[in-house]
């Protein structure tokens, strides 16, 4: 009996463990949204300001379909193959082993679904949020040449995620967390595939994210290179890049 107990309470120490690395890769993982560009829209003519636009919309647009393909791949992948799937699997099983990686990678499923919209990829809305911006007087060009700039930049940042070195590193401790969780439970061959799988899905998942967005600031900076007063690229390459704006990149 008293060896039962001991080895209750072990579990639960492992277990919790698992948890408390979870928590603190989640935490690795969280940072603040990407700083607006730097420029005097005031000093350029409005040709200028409608070229820049139209430059921005015309990658935007480009950028579409690929976030699109990526965001419902995904949501598949996480909702079906891993919340639903693996739900299903932890019910259907007697042994607690099992039951326990089903149940874990259930829950990495299934946050990886509301993390999908919890951090959207933007990029999938094109130019839509530019064509109900009007442009008619001055004032409102260099607001919609702000609005534009903006989105770009916030798209490259979104999509920056698959090379964030804090982000593969949330995705390796979480993956040893869910591994943790299971081998709490006794079953050191099942841990192993479990937080290998989920590490394995973690890193496809940051990995296939569509690069177009980061290219088409680049090279919007070079674009507007020379281009007279206010045509500078922002203040740093920090401000281009502040950081991912996910809480949590970890998917089955």
């Amino acid at each position: 009996m008293r060896s039962t107990r001991a080895s209750a309470a072990a579990r639960r120490r492992r277990a919790l463990g698992a948890v408390l690395l979870v928590g603190a890769s989640v935490c690795a993982c969280a940072t603040p949204p990407p700083a607006p560009l730097t420029r005097d829209a005031q000093t350029l003519p409005d040709a200028e300001l409608d070229r820049r636009v139209d430059f921005i919309a015309q990658r935007l647009e480009a950028s579409r379909t690929p976030a699109r393909i990526w965001h419902w791949s995904w949501l598949a992948i996480n909702g079906g193959a891993g919340a639903a799937l693996n739900t299903g699997l932890a019910i259907a099983d007697d042994n607690k082993v099992a039951r326990s990686s089903a149940i874990v990678q259930a829950v990495y499923g299934a946050v990886g679904v509301a993390t999908q919209f919890v951090d959207p990829m933007n990029a999938q809305d094109g130019a839509e949020p530019l064509k109900a911006l009007p442009d008619a007087t001055r004032a409102e060009k260099v607001q919609k040449l702000e609005r534009a700039e903006a989105i770009l930049q916030q798209n490259a940042a979104r999509n920056a995620q698959r090379t964030s070195w804090t982000l593969h590193l949330g995705n390796a401790a979480a993956s040893a967390a869910a591994g943790l969780i299971v081998y709490a439970f006794g079953g050191k061959t099942d841990a192993a595939i479990t937080g290998g799988s989920i590490f394995a899905g973690g890193e496809l998942f940051l990995w296939t994210m569509p690069p177009g967005p980061v290219r088409d600031l680049e090279d919007y900076q070079a674009l507007i290179q020379g281009h007279g007063p206010g045509a500078g690229a922002p203040t740093s390459s920090r401000a281009a890049f502040s950081g991912p704006r996910g809480l949590f990149s970890v998917r089955f």
